[in-house]
Formats: C-alpha cells, sequence, structure tokens
C-alpha cells in the first residue's frame, strides 16, 4: 500500500476505525514508522491489531528521534515514503509545504469512532492547515521542573525558588557546592526546553503579522538570561552524554 504521500496517523487508529472490510485471503501490508521509545512500545500493541483485523499487516520500522527528521525528508525526496508515520508537531508546516502529507479527511468520514473534536483544540490546531486535517494528535508533552528537595534544603530553600532571581541565587548556592556539582540540567541543544524560559519572559516567536518577532526585547533578553546560565557554569554546556537520572540520584 504505497501512497506519494505521507499519513500521520495515532497508532494506526484510522485503519482500525475505518469502514472497509479486508477478507483474510487478501492481506494488505502497511508500513508504519515510528519514533524513539514510543516506537518501541506501539510494536507491543500490533500482536492484538493483526488478530482483530486479519486483513491488514503492519511493518514496523523504529526511528530515533535524533534521526527522524532526515530520515522523513530522505523518504519524501527518494519517492519511499511509508503509509503512516509518527511526527512530531514541529515537522508539520515544513512537510505540508512540500505537498508530502495527505488531507485526511475522507478518512476521518469513514470512522464512525474517531473524531477532531474529541480531542483538545489545542492539540488539533497543530494538524489542521488551511482548514484541512493532516495530522491525528497522539499525546502532547507537558514540562516540569524536578527537584531534590533535600539539597534545596541543604542551601536554605524550603520550596523551589519563585523567581528568576531567586533561581539565580539558588543557582549560584548550588554551583558553589563544590568543581562538578552543577546547579541544573537544561539541556542544551533542546530548544523546547530553551524556549519554556524565553516564553516565561513574555516572549513571542511571531508578531500579529507572522513575522519573526526575535528581535524584541523580551526575546533578547530571554535569551541572554539562558546564555547565562551556561557562561556562569550553572549547567554544563556538553553533558558528554551522561545520565540525568544517574546525576540526580548522584546530586550531580
Amino acid at each position: 500500500m504505497k501512497r506519494s504521500a505521507l499519513l500521520i496517523f495515532v497508532a494506526l487508529i484510522l485503519i482500525l476505525t475505518a469502514t472497509t472490510t479486508f477478507k483474510a485471503a487478501s492481506v494488505e501490508t502497511v508500513s508504519l514508522w515510528a519514533m524513539g521509545v514510543e516506537g518501541q512500545n506501539i510494536g507491543k500493541l500490533l500482536p492484538q491489531f493483526e488478530t482483530a483485523n486479519p486483513g491488514i499487516k503492519v511493518k514496523l520500522q523504529v526511528i530515533p528521534w535524533s534521526a527522524a527528521n532526515d530520515r522523513l525528508l530522505t523518504a519524501v525526496a527518494g519517492g519511499t515514503v511509508p503509509d503512516l508515520t509518527q511526527m512530531g508537531s514541529t515537522y508539520m508546516a515544513q512537510f505540508t509545504e512540500a505537498g508530502a502529507l495527505e488531507d485526511l479527511t475522507p478518512y476521518l468520514a469513514k470512522s464512525k469512532t474517531l473524531k477532531l473534536n474529541d480531542f483538545v483544540e489545542a492539540c488539533t490546531d497543530l494538524y489542521v492547515i488551511n482548514g484541512k486535517p493532516y495530522g491525528i494528535p497522539w499525546y502532547a508533552d507537558t514540562r516540569f521542573i524536578f527537584y531534590r528537595t533535600d539539597i534545596l534544603e541543604e542551601i536554605g530553600y524550603k520550596n523551589f525558588p519563585e523567581t528568576w532571581d531567586e533561581f539565580i541565587e539558588c543557582c549560584q548556592k548550588l554551583r558553589a557546592r563544590g568543581p562538578e556539582q552543577y546547579a541544573v540540567n537544561m539541556a542544551a541543544g533542546n530548544w523546547q526546553v530553551t524556549m519554556n524560559f524565553i516564553w516565561a519572559n513574555g516572549a513571542r516567536i511571531l508578531d500579529e503579522q507572522g513575522r519573526p518577532a526575535v528581535t524584541e526585547d523580551a526575546f533578547v533578553d530571554g535569551v541572554a538570561w539562558v546564555a547565562d546560565i551556561f557562561k556562569n557554569e550553572y549547567a554544563l554546556l556538553d553533558t558528554g552524554g551522561s545520565n540525568i537520572r544517574q546525576d540526580m540520584a548522584s546530586g550531580r
């Protein structure tokens, strides 16, 4: 089942709920690309899905998130796209503009159980472009700050800092514990982590006309604040592949 466009479905939900019926003697093979841990776990669901749908065989390929964008671009350029793929919401504009995604309207119309209005609007908005849905939300991330309450209590904090000034003061005290004692893991190179702090400063990426707003004071000041975290070595710019869970456990 090769198509000229990538389809962004979630765990084959649309296939599962489509009205088409396959005969067991005629097996349709569907190629699915899934990324990271999600890809590893979705493989556990496929035997149950294939048992319930004997006319469909799913060929799964798990791809690391670090290689996902390049693999998809190469597939589009070479005409070797999968039938279904998991895709980060930040990829949508790029692949939609390239004409690589298929309008899911007719598939949703056939589904008796899957409706876009069943999802949080903030999520579906990421996949609806010019009034047409090109993807279905799977999950949404929420960012949290995890910290060692015992270590913060040692340096005089019963609760996590509530302002940027308090946060910097806390970082200074944590860093002063020793040469290998850093204050925070800022996931250098991960723009999503960085943007949380920049947005917290009231910044925006685009203005009302859709033009870049990265030269506005709120954005520039936010970037400078994040940069100072690394300049002052409150966080490591290069973690050297360290394990964040082990670092937290050791108090590093």
